[in-house]
């Protein structure tokens, strides 16, 4: 049995995906398949942990530049919502990473849409349509930010358009 459990990714057709699912009934619907699969998942498992634990791999826990530099980003986010471009500065000017892991853990979490500058200027702009303290595009306020024009533009024609506000 070669069978090994993952979800249809986007790019196989519904009949492909049909099929796997299929063959994953087959597996995890009998009980003795089932049995093997998971015996095997297991062995795999411990022979891993006896692997990284005998001191022959490690580097097995240990997490990659790139995830360090993920999880700073989920902290500056969680401090207060940042753009692109002050994320990255904080990540290479601040803590000192490599460009590429920084562009490379950005790149990441906006395809995972965990961050998006888009995002960013709609609730920017939100916060200054409520307090008030709404202007149209104030330069030197945005431009440290990296924003563009074009970013508050999008956002207000959508705000406009979700509340009904002119």
């Amino acid at each position: 049995m070669t069978w090994q459990a993952k979800l249809p990714g986007p790019d196989l057709g519904a009949e492909d995906a049909f099929k796997q699912v299929n063959k994953a009934w087959d597996v995890l619907g009998d009980k003795n398949n089932r049995a093997t699969y998971d015996n095997r998942r297991l062995a795999a498992a411990a022979a891993a942990v006896e692997s990284a634990l005998a001191g022959n791999n490690k580097e097995a826990f240990k997490d990659s530049e790139v995830e360090l530099a993920k999880q700073q980003v989920l902290r500056f986010l969680n401090y207060k919502p940042r753009t692109r471009s002050e994320l990255l500065r904080k990540l290479i000017e601040d803590k000192l990473y490599p460009a590429g892991v920084a562009h490379a853990a950005m790149d990441y979490l906006q395809e995972k849409q965990v961050h998006s500058d888009v995002d960013y200027a709609e609730q920017w702009a939100r916060y200054k349509w409520r307090t008030g303290k709404w202007a149209p595009w104030q330069g030197p306020a945005t431009r440290s930010t990296g924003l563009t024009l074009v970013h508050f533009s999008a956002q207000r024609k959508r705000f406009v358009l979700d509340t009904g506000c002119i």
